[in-house]
């Protein structure tokens, strides 16, 4: 059976929020997904909004497939990031 949990991650005074999702798919393995947004100077003109998204799947019980894409926002600014990795749990 297939089964879905999540978790919740906010700091008000640090500009920083979240969720964690963690998916246990029918035929073993864990598979993850994170959502995070923070914000770097919330209250000036020249804030900096950063948005990330975390996907991870577990191959084997030691071997860990992950993905990030990063994205930030400035006045009359973008960039991007995009990491693809593979984990060997000790």
């Amino acid at each position: 059976v297939p089964r879905l949990g999540w978790s919740s991650s906010l700091c008000y005074s640090g500009g920083r929020g979240g969720r964690l999702f963690l998916f246990f798919p029918p035929g073993g393995g864990l598979a993850d997904f994170a959502y995070t947004q923070s914000w770097v100077s919330p209250t000036e003109d020249d804030a900096v909004m950063i948005t990330e998204l975390e996907f991870g799947y577990g191959l084997t019980e030691r071997l860990r497939l992950a993905t990030d894409v990063e994205w930030q926002f400035a006045p009359g600014a973008t960039d991007s990031r995009l990491g693809i990795g593979m984990e060997w749990m000790l």
